[in-house]
This record gives structure tokens, sequence and C-alpha cells, in this order.
């Protein structure tokens, strides 16, 4: 069977499997049992589907993002990919796979309210003072920065600063990106998929869903990745 064929192959096994747990660890195990090659040509479909904002590649590039959240590919596979995409000139797949050879370090998650117990913290953010609200964004426990996010005195014009602050850290710009009351709102959408600090997969996965005018300044803006520039110009010149 053709490299081609395999591919096509994987699309319908992952389309028919549903958002979800289960569609993320059938991916896992396709890039990782297949060849580079297949699994390279798997990857760039995903993401040709979403840039050319298919609802089938929409939805697989969010599950490669989360995937990729969870866990990087193990190095050995994605180093082979990088290899194959490379020479293929997959420059948008090398990208992902950087993203899985070289981690950044995340920011020790730290608390300047450790006087303060975990549950205590919790029952904080559900109902925070406006001074407590920067505090508790950096604190390690996701309920924490959940509950948070679904304070009533937390407004977008704060999540979207914080979305697009240098020092959010990743996990907090996946906490917001998942927020069903701030995660599909045009502002913090743009924010997070701005900020350097957000896994490419994960601001890829966004980008097809921004407005063309976003999209077009993501593409000129020398502060991005230039990767992530690289798509906004292939979803702009194709709109």
């Amino acid at each position: 069977m053709s490299v081609e064929s395999k591919v096509e192959k994987a699309i319908r096994r992952l389309a028919a499997l549903g958002d979800g747990t289960i569609r993320r660890h059938a991916l896992a195990e396709i890039v990782a049992t297949e060849s580079p090659e297949v699994g390279c040509g798997l990857l760039a479909r995903i993401v040709s589907d979403s840039l050319a904002r298919r609802a089938s590649g929409a939805a697989l590039m969010i599950t490669l993002a989360q995937l990729l959240a969870v866990g990087p590919f193990p190095y050995a596979v994605a180093s082979e990919i990088y290899g194959v995409a490379k020479v293929a000139g997959f420059s948008l797949v090398t990208g992902l796979m950087v993203g899985c050879i070289v981690r950044e370090p995340e920011d020790e998650p730290r608390t300047s309210l450790a006087h303060f117990t975990l549950g205590e913290r919790r029952a904080l953010a559900r109902r925070p003072t406006p001074h407590a609200i920067e505090k508790l964004l950096v604190d390690p426990d996701p309920i924490v920065i959940r509950n948070l996010l679904n304070a009533p005195r937390l407004t977008e014009r704060e999540v979207v600063k914080i979305a697009a602050a240098r020092t959010t850290s990743a996990r907090v710009l996946l906490e917001i990106l998942k927020s069903r009351r701030f995660g599909n709102r045009e502002h913090v959408r743009i924010a997070v998929a701005r900020n350097p600090r957000t896994p490419f997969a994960v601001a890829l996965s966004v980008l097809p869903s921004l407005d063309s005018r976003a999209i077009a300044e993501i593409a000129r803006d020398p502060s991005a990745n230039e990767a992530l520039r690289v798509a906004a110009r292939t979803i702009f010149s194709s709109s």
C-alpha cells in the first residue's frame, strides 16, 4: 500500500472515532507505528485540511494540538518525521516536530498565596478580589485556574490581558482555550494565537478560526513564530 493510501486510510479511521481521548490515542499510535513517511504525510494532511478550513481538518488539528499538549511524540519518532518533512519542504510539520524535539522548560509554578490551603485557594478563585486575580493565575493547581476562569468577576478584558502576557505559562493559556466561557471569544483566541508562549500546535489549531484581519496581522508580525506566519499567509492567500 502506498504512503498516500495509508494516509487516506488513517484519516478515515480518525474521522470515524469522533472527538476525545480515543481519537488522541489512535493518532499517537498511528504516528508511532507507521513509517516516518506516513507519519509526516498524515500530519501534513491534517495541517493542510485545517488551514483550508475544512471541518474535518479543524477537528483533527484540535486533536493533534491536544495530543501534543499532553505530551510530545517520542524523540526518535519526532526526529525521523522532522527529517522527512525537512526534505519534503513541509515547514509546518517541521515546526510541530521541533516542539517535540526541543521542549522549552515550563516555568516552575509558584504562588504567593502559599499560606492558603488548596481548598481555600480554590474557593478564593470562585470569587476573587481584583488583587488576588494575578496571584491566582500562577497557581499550580489546574482547578484553581478553571474556577478563576468561571468567576463572575473575571472579565473578557482581563482574560485578553492575561492571554497576551509573555509571562503567562502555556499551562494557563491552554486552560483559557478550554474555558467554555472565554475559549471561543475572538479577542481571547487572537491573544492566545499571538502569544509566543502558546505551543505551536495549539496556535496552529486556533489560527483558521480567526477573522481575516487578525490572520493578516499575524502573517505580517515579525515577532510571531515564523512557521505560524507561514500558516497565516497560506490561509490569507487562499481566502
